[in-house]
């Protein structure tokens, strides 16, 4: 047991922030050497069961933690694998390239900014300024969704669901009191950009593929409306006494 490398995670409970959570913190231990360092995620105390090194519950932003935890666990595998063919396991080379493609890896809100950044050099040529707006507006209601949904400054692409569109859309309508067309529009919007987070390569496919949804054709309402208005005033010219 002295020659395996153990994998520990555990909490930073003296250094908990104001929201009350705990930064969640990777040890590695092989042969007396112990490296340590935090993960970048701060959890509830309340919600971590630490035989398991798993989070409780069944919410969004647990399943995506313990999706990360588990697949954590399987790179320091392979890395230790690697390494000990090589006849040494040195942590702090494991947890290097461990932490390295982490951070490279992009959040949804990044990506939005730097879509419309892009789409802002190219006003006045072929896009208009409206069609800049319109990607701005989005981008404001993925960061309020995120913000006080989520309880996240952002998500990773990889994290991203096709339920995460469906709260989204859910959002829109019933705490932004947006129109079906409205949301349509901002759902729309948010598939477009992550088209183009699939083509550069940050993707692999686009998780909001399978989420269908279709402008209402509001023509036929309206007519509806202006039939219905043209007989009252009909009706109400119509005289008294007339038929008798």
């Amino acid at each position: 047991m002295a020659n395996s490398l153990k994998v520990l995670f555990w909490l930073h409970r003296t250094k908990t922030n104001k929201e009350g959570l705990a930064p969640l913190i990777l040890r590695l231990s092989y042969q007396k050497i112990k490296v340590e360092k935090a993960t970048g995620y701060y959890v509830n105390a309340n919600e971590w069961n630490i035989p398991k090194q798993r989070l409780k519950g069944n919410s969004m932003v647990n399943n995506q933690i313990n999706e990360w935890l588990t697949e954590t666990v399987s790179k320091i595998s392979l890395l230790t694998m690697t390494n000990s063919r090589i006849g040494n396991i040195h942590l702090p080379s494991i947890m290097e390239k461990l932490f390295a493609e982490i951070k490279e890896e992009p959040g949804l809100l990044k990506v939005i900014r730097r879509h419309n950044d892009q789409l802002q050099l190219r006003v006045g040529k072929d896009y208009s300024y409206s069609t800049y707006e319109k990607y701005l507006f989005t981008y404001d209601k993925v960061k309020s969704f995120i913000l006080n949904v989520l309880k996240k400054k952002d998500v990773l692409l990889r994290y991203l669901t096709v339920k995460f569109i469906m709260d989204f859309d859910h959002y829109l309508k019933v705490n932004e009191n947006n129109q079906h067309n409205t949301a349509v529009k901002y759902c729309i919007n948010l598939k477009r950009v992550i088209n183009v987070a699939v083509l550069e390569g940050l993707i692999n496919h686009n998780p909001f593929n399978s989420h269908k949804r279709v402008y209402k054709d509001t023509t036929i309402l309206e007519t509806a409306k202006l039939f219905s208005t043209r007989m009252i005033y009909q009706i109400s010219l119509v005289p008294e006494n007339c038929g008798n």
